[in-house]
């Protein structure tokens, strides 16, 4: 059903976020997940590993607020 999406899942190192991000996970999807901390971004990331699913890569907060800025887009 979402072999072909890639999600990003913020707040997936616990609760609400990280149940997402399995059932996302368990449907096929390719997971981009972080956290505010990012041991729970890499227990998470274990965790949707484990369930041998799909891909999963984490990005650092600072950097996924960078790309969803848009500021490294070009000025037009």
């Amino acid at each position: 059903m979402l072999k072909s999406k890639v999600v990003i899942v913020t707040g997936a190192g616990q609760g609400i976020g990280f149940t997402i991000a399995r059932k996302l996970a368990a449907q096929g999807a390719q997971l981009v997940v972080n956290d505010i901390d990012p041991s729970l971004s890499e227990k998470a990331t274990t965790a949707i590993h484990e369930m041998k699913v799909g891909n999963v890569i984490i990005f650092p907060v600072m950097f996924l607020m960078f790309l969803l800025s848009g500021k490294w887009l070009p000025k037009r």
